[in-house]
């Protein structure tokens, strides 16, 4: 059994030495200028909200933990493999989170009429 205090070292440790290095190395591969540039590339290109297509990269993340979570209810002797699972979980969290400072940067933006 985890205990609450071995599970917030799990997330803590999880956050430092995952989440937070990732959002950072991530943010310099893909624009030094704006972190949301290739957000936007696509958005014009799709006619959608910058918003909307990175909740499609968090759906694609989490149909994959669904699979995951498929196997391991049918597949006998199916187990995920922990570095799998903690890359799904990652890229889900670091999606919400740039969500997260697009609305941001929409509340700061002029209303245009």
């Amino acid at each position: 059994m985890t205990t609450n205090e071995e599970f917030l070292k799990l997330v803590h440790a999880f956050w430092e030495d995952t989440i937070i290095p990732t959002m950072f190395s991530k943010g310099n591969i893909y624009s030094d200028e704006d972190r949301f540039h290739n957000f936007r590339v696509i958005s014009s290109m799709r006619c959608q909200e910058m918003e909307f297509v990175a909740g499609g990269m968090v759906i694609k993340q989490i149909t994959l933990l669904y699979d995951l979570l498929d196997k391991l209810e049918y597949e006998e002797n199916f187990v995920i493999p922990l570095d799998l699972f903690d890359e799904v979980l990652k890229d889900i969290i670091i999606y919400c989170f740039l969500i997260r400072g697009m609305l941001e940067e929409r509340t700061k933006e002029p209303n245009v009429t």
